[in-house]
């Protein structure tokens, strides 16, 4: 991808590229139970960086928007775990929302994540 910069080139650089999908259009008021239905197609090199983080944020209209909490899936793990990879139907899955600044659950999101080769 051409990411380079002066430590990396000393051999010192721990780079790594990050893919964000902003979708602050995608959004439902005043609820605590929003049906989202949405579908991203990301790509991504197996082994490597594999982390798929997902940030679940409040939209507010006259102030900055409010994090609610993020989960994070380890898609290296899931794609080499030979259990997952049995399922012919994946799961849907409900997975712990967490605020940085707490280790309280702030909620919680339900997904499917798929793998394809």
């Amino acid at each position: 991808d051409g990411i380079r910069d002066a430590q990396e080139s000393r051999g010192l650089g721990d780079v790594y590229k990050r893919q964000v999908i902003s979708d602050s259009k995608n959004f439902q008021q005043n609820t605590t139970n929003p049906q989202l239905y949405k579908h991203y197609d990301l790509k991504t090199q197996l082994p490597g960086g594999s982390e798929l983080e997902i940030e679940v944020w409040d939209k507010d209209k006259y102030t900055s928007d409010d994090l609610i909490g993020i989960t994070k899936i380890d898609l290296e793990n899931r794609f080499f775990c030979a259990k997952w990879r049995q399922y012919v139907n994946k799961p849907v899955e409900t997975r712990p929302l967490y605020h940085p600044s707490s280790t309280i659950q702030q909620g919680s999101i339900r997904l499917w994540v798929d793998i394809f080769t």
